[in-house]
């Protein structure tokens, strides 16, 4: 009986363990979306604001780390990635500068990263939900806080704005942490939806409270993420992508699902995972913690452009982890379609005129020594394919770091070009750093990676000024300063050698100087091109607008241009009808824009990009500056560009600006030999702004262009404009050198002039005289309106005497006891024509010698110094400084 029941009772048990192996197991399913979805990408702060991504693309998309190794980037995946030199490393998406309460840098321009945060701002109550890929090891998580600052003056950490949040869920007796490799994280920055359709917190559920201090809202200046509060040091850690969404606007994407035979509770709950391909369940996780209700609500703007795929896994809480229960199917794909974006190249701070280009004729575009006036405290310097190189020399004895300088030319033909600081604006520099001695950006910027710029008129004490700090980043960047900003300026008190009168308190610039970098040892910077540029202005009522417009994933683009003005209050005000609408294929553009009927002001331009799913919209960063036509009025230059006074060749060429009437439909020119004379070409129609005359120039003569404008009927609109005139000296310059006669017993104090090499190079070896190289240029052979000058010689005296005047030659060739008549030694112009420099003449009485110079400041130390002995006697004739065009 005994045994009967024990067999009863062992079969029941065998029965009991069958039927628990029998029964289903749990299983989840997505029933939506199983086809291909599309959406577009939602409204990113950095792809629709600042008009970058924190794609990875480029180191400087995070613009600045603290307590990391130098950072790079993986390519061709585009990761950032680097190690930990300190437990608590954090990254900047977003980064206010260097600025406390007393000190402030300044917030440059600069291309190939994430501007400064005051210059773009969050608007934090539109932008309120941060995602970002990233990866680590699962023994350095620990915590992740994000912190912020509403004041571009204080630090995130001085403002106390947090959240914080465990990096892994509770199971029933110990805190987890997420497993090594990639996850993607969707926090909602208010942490009113921070657990939104999810397990929520609690002491006994799997997630705590995030800690929160602050608030997000109003005006976000800087946020920085610190991916684990307690990674030791040497943690590697990488970024994918970032992305600040709108979540109120941001397309979303219903999952749904079934599940069967999963208990209820808060124990068992949904994980969904992301992949971008529909195999291998390798992907990342998204979302843990999702209640079991079937439902859930994805924004998808948390995403950056791409193809998606989803699964879903059960996890079921235990003592010590979570346990995968079921997996779902892969959904269908998800395309997250990526809004196309668009840059303007016109107008844009590099698109005005460039000083050095349309005034000096040369760029400083560092192709050689000539764009540089001098250099201090620098050494080893070279110019290589248009890039120069060069060591900042270590500090001087008693300072702390150096005093690097380089002052650019501002010279044509040794005559200084002031600069006109009502014209020109922006500065841009494109610069490099070598690295070698410095750990990461922290390091560098905090021992002197920082650049200024500097000028003055005549006076650093009177007239001069210095920037703030330029924070300079690693690798090629070109950095634009705003010259006309108040804020650019440093504080008086830290510059006392200056009067830090800024740019638009005087009235031009002669000495302009770039100082690289303020650095504690030698180190090796680099400059490719330098550009001075002025405001974007029309040209006879036309302004060309040109843009690159970006789409990955479209063909075809439709880009329509407005224009605007901000009035006195900051706000935009738009004018209904747009300038242009273009359909085009991603890339270059452009379209020229009539301005004839706006009145004076400054007009930005607005770029509305769609694609058909996405749209983009961009403001230009500078306005089109429609000018006082009393402070810009029309002009005529000789030459093709820029304005020429002398030429070496023979054909006449102008070009001319400013003619603004709404009438204006062409233009006609005249050329004479005086101001607004048609005696060598008459009235003739043209509808260009530059004009090339089909004659011939005749060398030693002046010619003047007039320029006027003309209306549909015929009527003059713009009344005659003159050119101030260009001297043709074709090829027929020739050298005047220089010798001084001193030293030697024989010296006899004359300075001499001739175009003899034979005569120059024989003196020069004697002892008794010094060459002084190229005195000037001047025609060998009679032209035009050059008159001949005359040398004599006297024995006696044993000086040579010069003159224009063929009376006094003859005169005084004719008393040949006394004289030696040496005959015409070259030509000059008895007036001021364009492009001549007048030579004057000083009388040294114990000598009986007469001098000559064009070198404005050998005159005023003569006349300063009236113990040399010499008198001034005016100007004695016009010659040239230079044998090339000017």
């Amino acid at each position: 009986m005994k045994s009967r029941k024990l067999l009863f009772i062992t079969l029941a048990l065998a029965g009991f363990i069958l039927t628990s192996h029998a029964l289903p197991p749990p299983t989840i399913s997505i029933t939506q979306p199983t086809a291909a979805t599309t959406v577009s990408e939602g409204d990113d702060f950095a792809t629709k604001v600042i008009g970058e991504q924190w794609n990875m693309n480029q180191l400087r998309d995070i613009p600045f780390e603290v307590g990391y190794e130098q950072p790079v980037i993986l390519t061709p995946e585009n990761i950032w990635i680097s190690e930990t030199l300190a437990p608590n490393a954090y990254v900047f998406p977003l980064f206010r500068g260097y600025s406390t309460p007393g000190y402030t840098n300044y917030f440059s321009v600069y291309d190939k990263g994430i501007p400064y945060g005051p210059i773009n701002p969050i608007t934090a109550d539109v932008y309120s939900s941060l995602s970002f890929r990233s990866a680590a090891n699962e023994a350095d998580r620990s915590n992740v806080s994000v912190f912020w600052t509403k004041h571009p003056n204080y630090s995130e950490f001085e403002q106390g704005n947090q959240i914080a949040f465990a990096d892994g869920p509770k199971a029933h007796t110990v805190q987890l942490r997420e497993k090594d490799g990639y996850r993607i994280y969707d926090i909602d920055l208010t942490a009113t939806g921070f657990f939104r359709e999810r397990i929520q917190p609690g002491p006994t559920t799997m997630f705590d409270e995030p800690y929160t201090a602050g608030t997000w809202d109003r005006t976000v200046y800087s946020f920085l993420i610190n991916m684990s509060d307690a990674a030791p040091v040497g943690s590697s850690q990488s970024i994918d992508w970032i992305r600040l969404y709108n979540p109120e606007t941001s397309p979303e994407l219903q999952i749904t699902w079934q599940t069967t035979d999963v208990p209820v509770g808060d124990n068992y709950s949904v994980s969904l995972f992301v992949d971008t391909k529909n195999s291998g369940y390798d992907g990342d996780l998204l979302v843990s913690g999702i209640v079991n209700d079937g439902s859930y609500t994805l924004r998808t703007a948390a995403l950056p452009p791409g193809t998606y795929y989803f699964y879903l896994k059960v996890m079921e809480r235990g003592l010590t982890a979570f346990h995968v229960i079921a997996t779902s199917q892969y959904s269908g794909p998800l395309v997250i379609n990526a809004s196309p974006t668009l840059k303007f190249s016109a107008p844009s701070y590099t698109s005005g005129a460039d000083y050095a280009t349309s005034e000096l004729g040369q760029p400083w575009d560092m192709s050689s020594p000539s764009v540089l006036e001098t250099t201090f405290h620098v050494s080893d310097i070279s110019f290589n394919n248009g890039i120069l190189s060069a060591l900042a020399d270590p500090p001087a004895p008693g300072q702390t770091e150096s005093d690097a300088q380089i002052w650019f030319n501002t010279k044509l033909h040794g005559k200084t070009v002031p600069i006109n600081t009502s014209k020109y604006r922006y500065l841009t520099v494109k610069t490099q750093v070598d690295t070698d001695g410095y750990t990461n950006i922290y390091d560098r910027i905090f021992r002197g990676w920082v650049a200024r710029a500097a000028w003055a008129t005549d006076d650093w004490q009177l007239n001069g000024t210095m920037t703030k700090d330029i924070p300079i980043l690693e690798g090629w960047h070109s950095y634009t300063l705003d010259l006309w900003d108040i804020n650019l300026y440093e504080n008086k008190n830290l510059v006392p050698a200056q009067s830090q009168r800024g740019w638009t308190d005087i009235d031009s610039v002669s000495v302009f100087r770039w100082d690289p970098l303020e650095v504690p040892q030698s180190t090796r910077f680099r400059i490719d091109d330098v550009k001075l540029c002025a405001e974007n202005m029309p040209a006879n009522n036309q302004y060309t607008i040109a843009w690159n417009a970006e789409d990955p994933d479209s063909v075809e683009i439709t880009v329509t241009l407005y224009y605007g003005a901000f009035n006195e209050a900051g706000d935009y005000n738009e004018a209904p009808t747009p300038i242009a609408t273009l359909v085009q294929k991603p890339g270059s553009n452009s379209v020229v824009w009539n301005t004839a009927n706006l009145g004076e002001g400054e007009y930005f331009i607005r770029a509305l990009v769609s694609d058909g799913i996405n749209t983009f919209t961009t403001l230009s960063d500078v306005p089109v500056v429609i000018p006082d036509k009393g402070k810009f009025p029309p002009y005529v230059y000789d030459g093709l560009s820029g304005n020429i006074d002398v030429t070496t060749g023979t054909t006449l060429s102008c070009n001319w600006g400013n003619f603004y009437n709404s009438n204006l439909t062409h233009y006609k020119v005249a050329i004479g030999h005086t101001s607004n004379a048609t005696d060598v070409l008459s009235w003739t129609s043209t509808s260009n702004t530059t004009f090339t005359w089909s004659g011939k120039m005749e060398p030693g003569k002046t010619y003047f262009c007039s320029v006027q404008g003309v209306g549909l009927d015929g009527t003059t609109v713009i009344s005659p404009v003159c050119s101030d005139g260009v001297t043709c000296v074709g090829n027929e310059l020739t050298t005047v050198y220089r010798l001084y006669s001193v030293g030697a017993p024989e010296s006899t104090g004359e300075h001499l002039f001739t175009t003899s090499r034979t005569e120059h190079d024989v003196l020069d070896s004697w002892p008794s005289w010094v060459s002084e190289g190229i005195g000037w240029y001047s025609f060998g052979n009679a032209a035009g309106f050059a008159v001949p000058l005359y040398r004599l010689y006297c024995p006696s005296w044993r000086q040579h005497h010069y003159t224009i005047n063929k009376f006094e030659y003859e005169y005084l060739a004719s008393d040949t006891a006394t004289w030696n008549a040496e005959g015409i030694q070259y030509y000059v112009f008895s007036e001021q024509v364009p492009g001549a420099q007048p030579a004057y003449r000083f009388y040294q009485a114990s000598t009986q010698a007469h001098h000559f110079t064009i070198d404005t400041n050998e005159v005023h130390a003569i006349i300063s110094n009236p113990q040399w002995g010499y008198v001034a006697e005016g100007i004695a004739y016009y010659v040239f400084s230079s044998d090339k065009d000017q």
